[in-house]
């Protein structure tokens, strides 16, 4: 008979099987990027992908006197990240009919109009403005327009933001607020296709190299319905075995580790997480490791082909 386990407590709760004869199925739930995320028999969301780096959240992402610039290569000289990663350029229409100017696709020509808008201000006479929609905005400064206002900024930095806070109590523009993707170890997931099936942000997760059997843990960290493959930098990291911080954006685009992996997510097991800070990652690799043996994960092959 199935082994049953409830890893969530509540109306809420997600009930999983545990079942070892017959193997586990998965069916499909849609894809990203011709790729599928699949959601198996037991009831976990499992897909395969690359692994992009993501550094959002991390104080060090976007300097304020380092936007990026081309060496011949795209980079910085220790911002972690570009400008063009976290902003784009708006100008005013009629109503919603913001017109897109310049993005991540022309970055010289946007740091360049950054840097104008940014002199006169953030609201030059023309109407165009910086849409911040990775760069966490001042209270009291919101303009209408797409995550238009003026950004925070801390010690040099503009405050990077996530799709949900880490520590509501604190002030947006304080980065512990936001989650920091130096220090946690997390995913990004397609919150249109897997929400549906109990999956949310701080969801423990585990991911491994396809061909492997070693699972490095990590949580739901942020969203993404066009992308699939994404951790954040302390993941990146881990699997890849390194330690040293990157100097700049170029030694972040080093990190990406090679080849595919199986991410795997149990939805429903944030309620597993005991308390929420940037300094988690002990727990998170305490619970999801409970989990992968609950799970009997370090004998399973590859979940879904």
């Amino acid at each position: 008979m199935a082994r049953r386990f409830i890893i969530s407590i509540g109306a809420a709760a997600c009930l999983f099987s545990l079942a070892a004869s017959p193997p586990p199925t998965c069916r499909s739930l849609g894809k990203v990027e011709e790729r599928s995320v699949n959601l198996t028999s037991d009831g976990l969301v499992t897909f395969t992908a690359d692994m992009d780096v993501n550094t959002d959240g991390a104080l060090e992402s976007y300097a304020v006197d380092d936007l990026g610039f081309f060496g011949p290569k795209l980079t910085t000289r220790h911002a972690l990240n570009t400008i063009c990663n976290g902003v784009r350029i708006r100008k005013r229409g009629r109503g919603s009919q913001d017109a897109l100017v310049f993005d991540h696709r022309q970055c010289g020509k946007l740091i360049a109009e950054f840097r104008r808008i940014r002199e006169a201000n953030w609201a030059p006479a023309d109407g165009s403005y910086v849409e911040f929609y990775a760069i966490a905005l001042q209270p009291g400064t919101i303009r209408p327009g797409r995550s238009r206002g003026t950004p925070c900024e801390k010690d040099g930095f503009y405050v990077s933001q996530t799709a949900r806070a880490m520590n509501p109590g604190v002030s947006v523009c304080d980065p512990e607020h936001w989650i920091d993707a130096a220090r946690v170890p997390a995913i990004v997931v397609p919150p249109a296709l897997v929400r549906p099936h109990g999956v949310d942000l701080f969801d423990l997760a585990l991911v491994r190299k396809v061909g492997t059997t070693e699972w490095f843990p990590a949580i739901v960290g942020d969203t993404n319905n066009k992308f699939l493959g994404e951790g954040t930098l302390r993941l990146a990291q881990q699997v890849t075995g390194q330690v040293t911080r990157p100097a700049n954006y170029r030694a972040v685009l080093a990190v990406k580790p090679r080849g595919d992996y199986e991410y795997l997510i149990f939805p429903g097991s944030r309620t597993q997480l005991t308390s929420r800070s940037n300094s988690m990652a002990p727990q998170i690799t305490e619970a999801a490791t409970r989990l992968r043996d609950q799970f009997n994960l370090s004998t399973r092959a590859r979940l879904c082909q």
